[in-house]
């Protein structure tokens, strides 16, 4: 290809350009005119300029940090209150202690005391107390 060639081909592109960039402003103008057309025709709200809004103090930084760390401090969760036994538990109880002997029913009544009284050794006072429950519900009745 020669330097004519070359000169050729970027001329015929630029003519092509051109004409294409002519239409585009024809187009545009014309939209141009439409649009006009349309404002003329109806009638435009203004709306009205409204005052900025004040800025809003921003409290001091050690206090944002503050409740910011507050709200990440873990909380024990609430503990429901205790179900009041119903009538009948309560009478297969009464029942079950009146069968015991008198050293069961000391050792009960020091496990449920202790049981009230520490509730940090509450599970290895429970621990203790199943046996002697399983002990209650499997003794035959002396009826």
């Amino acid at each position: 290809m020669s330097y004519r060639d070359d000169v050729d081909s970027l001329y015929m592109r630029a003519s092509a350009l051109q004409r294409e960039l002519d239409r585009a402003q024809a187009e545009l103008a014309q939209r141009d005119a439409e649009l006009a057309a349309i404002r003329s025709r109806s009638t435009i709200l203004e709306w009205p300029r409204a005052e900025p809004l004040p800025l809003r103090e921003l409290p001091a930084a050690e206090t944002t940090l503050a409740q910011l760390i507050e709200t990440f401090v873990p909380r024990p969760a609430p503990t429901p209150p205790p179900v009041p036994p119903s009538a009948k538990v309560l009478e297969a109880a009464r029942q079950r202690l009146a069968q015991l002997d008198a050293e069961c029913l000391v050792l009960v009544g020091a496990i449920i005391e202790e049981l009230a009284m520490e509730p940090a050794r509450r599970d290895e006072l429970l621990e203790r107390l199943r046996p002697i429950v399983a002990r209650i519900v499997t003794r035959p009745s002396r009826d």
